[in-house]
């Protein structure tokens, strides 16, 4: 069973309020105004979270009991890395830089409003993680990465998977019809593994260049939110709203080193050494670094 919120803050407290006191104290990068603090603490579905304050930084702390998130979190709008770190005394955390750089923060009052202003959403994110990586991993689907995107408001989920399994796209979607907040997924994009489902331009680009107009679209019609902006007044009394699964993963049966389309991007399409090339002269070039 997972430590508690409270008692993980009164460990990581006394843990980084000695970090300040002999490694930080007089650093010109500190805040000398603040202090560490830990608020916000909470259970995000089966995941201890906190916020951490420190004169530094601000960070979004994260225990998930299987040692487990994505490697990216949308917080305020914002893709953000998971940073992992094995502390001494705590054990693996998981961290969200929230807020880069405190230098401009007035009081401890506005370090606080800062943290409070991100915690909400960063706990909405962790939980969301939590609850459809629960859903994947039990009912053993290989899934790599999941993404909700903020700017969708729920209703489009996602996923990553491994090659190697057939059908594994209409498997993801009755797992995630069948999760939590599966009457609210409108529309499920299933990509492969090497797709970063974080960034939005990958999205676009998947839905553009590799899902098929008849295969790769199939609609389902399970029970549906009355909330979905599409639904006509009859769908959402009935809650019959219609649902999509959109497969963008090539087929299992391309070979890939023949029918799959290499691609045409700087890091895939040139040698490595000509790449560190052009990234060594990109000044010189005219660009900024």
């Amino acid at each position: 069973m997972p430590e508690s919120p409270s008692d993980l803050a009164g460990r990581i407290l006394k843990h980084f309020t000695a970090v300040h006191l002999e490694v930080f104290l007089g650093d010109p990068v500190c805040n000398p105004k603040l202090r560490v603090e830990v608020l916000e603490e909470a259970l995000a579905h089966d995941t201890p979270t906190l916020v951490l304050i420190t004169p530094w930084t601000i960070n979004g702390l994260a225990f998930p009991p299987d040692g487990t998130l994505p490697d990216t979190l949308t917080v305020n709008r914002r893709s953000l890395p998971v940073f992992v770190t094995d502390i001494a005394g705590i054990g693996v955390v998981h961290s969200v830089n929230l807020v880069a750089n405190t230098a401009t923060l007035a009081s401890p009052e506005a370090a606080r409003s800062a943290a409070r202003a991100l915690s909400g959403d960063f706990c909405h994110a962790i939980a969301r993680a939590a609850t459809y990586r629960k859903v994947f991993t039990e009912q053993r689907w290989p899934v790599t990465a999941v993404h909700v995107p903020p700017q969708c408001a729920g209703d489009l989920m996602v996923v990553a998977v491994k090659r190697g399994r057939p059908r594994v796209a209409q498997g993801i979607m009755a797992a995630a019809l069948s999760g939590p907040g599966g009457i609210y997924t409108g529309k499920v994009i299933v990509v492969d593994e090497d797709m970063d489902v974080f960034d939005l331009d990958t999205i676009m680009i998947n839905l553009v260049q590799k899902l098929h107009p008849v295969r790769g679209i199939t609609p389902y019609f399970h029970q549906g939110s009355p909330l979905f902006p599409f639904a006509d007044l009859k769908e959402r009394l009935e809650m019959t709203g219609p649902q999509l699964l959109l497969d963008c993963t090539w087929p299992m049966d391309w070979p890939i080193e023949i029918a799959v389309p290499p691609k045409a991007s700087f890091t895939e399409a040139y040698p490595k050494d000509l790449q560190e090339k052009v990234k060594g002269s990109w000044t010189k070039y005219g660009f900024k670094n």
